[in-house]
């Protein structure tokens, strides 16, 4: 089928660990196949660490045009909690070294919430992020994933459990702070130069993921694969498909792309104010009155000031998840989704 490829992007594990030929390999293959979009947007995710200018200058020479470096935070203690094992100090030379190296795109990701980081910390690590003159910014909150040593520690009393209030408070300054900086929100978790590749998720496009764990949509079916890497291999070794779970949507039931204190721009056919205020009171949030109006608002602006809710409503990412619609479909990664012709969804 012809296809044109907008966006690649090579996500963690840490894909800066591999060779740059190895990666361009794996670009070669997919040019063979397809065509590249004039303005193709090619991304990799790294660890500061990992990075010299030698070997940017190879990967940008295999054309990847985008980094986004893994800073998490710039307090030792906090990256310790977390068991990352990078120097801070790394990021603003891997940053310069990305400049050097012809990047004209580079992005940092932090993460908030951290048992034992204080408002006071995260304030200078925002604020350290941005001295660094970047193009992107993505804050996500801590998730305490099961199986983790984390999960282990905060279960046997060891550190406390990420505090909702104050990972709110959090938010809102980074949110605040990235604004003053230049860099404008654009998505719940983003700020700055919109990453072309986010916005295909929250479109609602088609993408196809290669690889452990990797998540695809195509043409209304979505599907996901095995996570272990052992696994992965096993089934491709004999021959079988490595995909886990299969969903498929089809016509009126598809979900459309209505993220709501996410990406809110440009989409036909949105509901009304009042539709939105009867679904948020029926999933149980409700507006900080001193902060938001969900009446003042038009469907095709940013509707900006509606991730501000109650703290203790909303878990760690300030989402509203939603477990409903007929077939039973699992708001995985998206705050609300909704069926055009049923306004009582």
């Amino acid at each position: 089928q012809s296809t044109t490829i907008p966006t690649i992007f090579f996500g963690g594990g840490t894909p800066s660990l591999m060779p740059a030929k190895e990666l361009g390999r794996v670009i070669d293959l997919l040019k063979q196949r397809w065509e590249f979009a004039p303005n193709i947007e090619v991304t990799m995710e790294c660890n500061p660490d990992t990075l010299t200018l030698q070997s940017l200058e190879e990967y940008r020479g295999i054309g990847i045009n985008r980094i986004s470096m893994g800073m998490q935070s710039a307090n030792s203690s906090v990256l310790k909690v977390l068991d990352r094992t990078h120097n801070p100090e790394n990021v603003s030379k891997s940053v310069e070294n990305a400049r050097k190296a012809g990047f004209e795109n580079v992005s940092l990701d932090l993460i908030y919430g951290t048992p034992g980081e204080s408002l006071e910390q995260w304030e200078s690590t925002v604020k350290t992020a941005l001295s660094y003159g970047i193009d992107h910014l993505s804050a996500y909150a801590l998730i305490v994933e099961d199986g983790t040593k984390l999960a282990a520690k905060i279960k046997r009393g060891e550190i406390n459990r990420p505090d909702d209030d104050l990972m709110a408070q959090m938010y809102l300054r980074v949110d605040e702070l990235a604004n003053a900086a230049g860099l404008p929100w654009y998505e719940l978790s983003n700020w700055g130069r919109p990453a072309e590749h986010n916005l295909v998720y929250w479109r609602n496009q088609n993408w196809w993921g290669l690889g452990p764990g990797a998540h695809s949509h195509v043409d209304g079916v979505r599907w996901w694969n095995v996570k272990h890497p052992a696994k992965y291999q096993e089934k491709l070794g004999s021959f079988e498909s490595p995909i886990r779970i299969a969903l498929e949507f089809d016509g009126d039931n598809s979900p459309c792309p209505l993220f709501v204190g996410r990406y809110f721009k440009g989409v036909k056919n949105s509901p009304s104010p009042e539709w939105l205020k009867r679904r948020l009171k029926a999933i149980g949030l409700r507006p900080i009155s001193a902060l938001v109006d969900v009446t003042n608002f038009t469907t095709h602006d940013y509707a900006r000031p509606l991730h501000v809710f109650d703290a203790d409503k909303l878990a760690g990412d300030l989402t509203m998840r939603w477990l409903g619609s007929s077939n039973g479909y699992y708001s995985e990664s998206v705050d609300i989704r909704w069926t055009p012709n049923d306004d009582n969804f």
